[in-house]
């Protein structure tokens, strides 16, 4: 029996959805504004995003498609246009004027800052009301705030990932779109072409914005493999729609390699994405394994410690609600559209899990609980198959349940928010004291990764912005401070290194470094402490000063 001829007991309402939209757009931006961060103390994803938007807006200006480097590795298109948006609601959306305009744009990098957190937290509410919209024609009001509780709490990433916008601030719009297409597949008496077209656009969407969210068309194509399986409409319609699915799911990649990422940078994008899929850890980094024992031994470790409680409730409830699914296909023929979603929803939450097992941070568990709404909606809709009541003592477990997860992941949250501020209010003082050293010195001050100054992110920007006559000026402006990013490039006479205390805490820890040019992995140059040079410690850096 479809869905929506015995779920329809729940009027269908804007309100709700608006109402849960509103409050969770609420969450990020006022975070932000009571407790607000410098914009380059913060992590990599701001200085990845403006250097995003940069690109964009010298495409624009100097109609030239430029290798955009921050979307050669996830790919993170949807980021990419984010970050640009964000750009051109500041003011600067097509680079005029030259480098001036990079300049111009570094010195308002605040202003940037603050409507790209906006944004992300639109895209966030734009999931919400997309999956509150959907849900509330199948089960009470009650279970949406339920299943949207659980995503908030599940995991402090959840809502990290909206005050540090990255690709993770796309995973519950793109779960909500998910949660809709799967809908339309398990309640439709036939599946129709359309909606398997729709089901390839929200899957190489999915894709498009990372390579981890492949758990988003993997479980779209088994949903639809099991309802032809069930429907049955024929041996050529069958195959033709898999077809269909693969075809807009493919013809979407390449639109969008073409038109954005550029054929050279797609290339890149394979290769990188081969290696992730054939090694494990950070970026396919670790063991040369498809998995690793040791990266489980981490995952498994990390998990408790980040209180990243998504990712063992998406393995074992995933799995568990595609087995319940499955048995409610073989109790009951008329519950084949209860089946479907739950194979679906459950099929998305395990395997989004086991990606992060693979390559475990705690960033990825913000795309493990975005699949966890699907999954309490359906696991609902199984109850009340098996005709199992869901009355008050559920409520109240549920409600414990919560309360004891926020317990722990709240004050992780809180501690990270109030971390950023207590960090800006220092970083005045180190600023003094280093301008007042950097003065003494004739030679080069370089700031290394990643040094929470602008003239460290800088660098940043210009190396994922990857504009080469932007580059190139940077390089031969006189200047008495550059940052490592662009140093590579020149090897310049360095009197002062500027260390950030996240990557070396002590003494002891620059003095036996085999390299301070961080990222290790990818740095051309080797720099060490050597005797006779001189560590200044400051609350947030180190200052090598070269000996004479």
């Amino acid at each position: 029996m479809p869905l929506s001829s015995n779920m329809k007991t729940v009027p269908r309402r804007v309100f709700w959805p608006l109402l849960f939209a509103t409050v969770f757009f609420a969450i990020p931006t006022m975070l932000f504004l009571l407790y607000p961060t410098s914009f380059w103390c913060v992590t990599d994803n701001e200085l990845h995003g403006l250097g995003n938007a940069i690109n964009m807006a010298y495409r624009l200006a100097d109609h030239t498609m430029y290798p955009a480097p921050g979307i050669t590795w996830h790919p993170g298109v949807t980021f990419y246009l984010m970050n640009w948006l964000a750009l051109a609601l500041a003011g600067y959306p097509v680079a005029t004027g030259g480098f001036s305009f990079f300049k111009t744009v570094i010195a308002n990098a605040e202003q940037y800052h603050m409507l790209v957190i906006c944004l992300a937290a639109f895209v966030g509410a734009a999931g919400v009301y997309i999956f509150a919209r959907a849900a509330q024609s199948l089960v009470p009001t009650g279970v949406t705030i339920l299943a949207l509780l659980l995503w908030l709490t599940s995991t402090p990433a959840t809502i990290m990932m909206f005050l540090s916008p990255g690709m993770e601030s796309f995973a519950m719009l793109l779960n909500g779109l998910f949660f809709i297409v799967l809908l339309k597949i398990a309640d439709k008496p036939d599946l129709s072409w359309s909606t398997v077209a729709f089901a390839g656009g929200v899957g190489a969407l999915a894709y498009l914005n990372k390579l981890s969210y492949v758990y988003i068309p993997a479980s779209l194509g088994l949903a639809i493999c099991l309802k032809i399986a069930v429907c049955r409409p024929g041996w050529v319609r069958g195959p033709a729609l898999i077809a269909l699915f693969l075809a807009s799911l493919a013809l979407v990649v390449l639109a969008v390699a073409h038109f954005i990422i550029g054929w050279q940078g797609f290339a890149i994008v394979w290769e990188y994405h081969k290696g992730v899929i054939l090694g494990s850890g950070l970026y396919g980094g670790g063991d040369q394994t498809v998995i690793s024992g040791n990266q489980l031994r981490k995952a498994l470790t990390e998990i408790p410690v980040n209180a990243a409680y998504a990712v063992p409730i998406g393995l074992i409830g995933g799995i568990g609600l595609a087995i319940a699914g499955l048995i409610t296909a073989r109790r009951n023929a008329q519950n084949i559209s209860v089946a479907i979603l739950s194979v679906g929803a459950g099929a998305a939450a395990a395997l989004s899990a086991i990606i992060v097992l693979k390559h475990y941070e705690l960033h990825y568990t913000a795309g493990v609980s975005a699949t966890l709404p699907a999954c309490i909606v359906a696991g609902y809709l199984v109850a009340k198959t098996w005709r199992f009541k869901i009355g008050a003592g559920c409520a109240i477990a549920a409600s414990l349940a919560l309360a004891s997860s926020s317990y722990v992941v709240v004050p992780m949250l809180a501690g990270y928010v109030m971390q950023g501020t207590r960090i800006q209010e220092i970083l005045a003082a180190d600023r003094r004291e280093m301008d007042a050293e950097i003065g003494k010195s004739s030679r080069t001050t370089e700031f290394t990764y990643k040094a929470p100054f602008a003239e460290f992110g800088e660098g940043f920007v210009l190396a994922i912005a990857g504009i080469p006559h932007l580059s190139q000026e940077y390089l031969q402006m006189s200047r008495r401070t550059i940052s490592s990013f662009m140093a590579r490039q020149i090897k310049p006479d360095v009197g002062i290194y500027v260390l950030d205390k996240s990557y070396f805490p002590n003494q002891e820890s620059v003095k036996s470094a085999r390299n301070l040019d961080l990222p290790e992995a990818s740095a051309p140059v080797v720099i060490k402490y050597e005797p006779g040079d001189r560590l200044i410690e400051l609350r947030t850096v180190f200052l090598l000063v070269r000996g004479q």
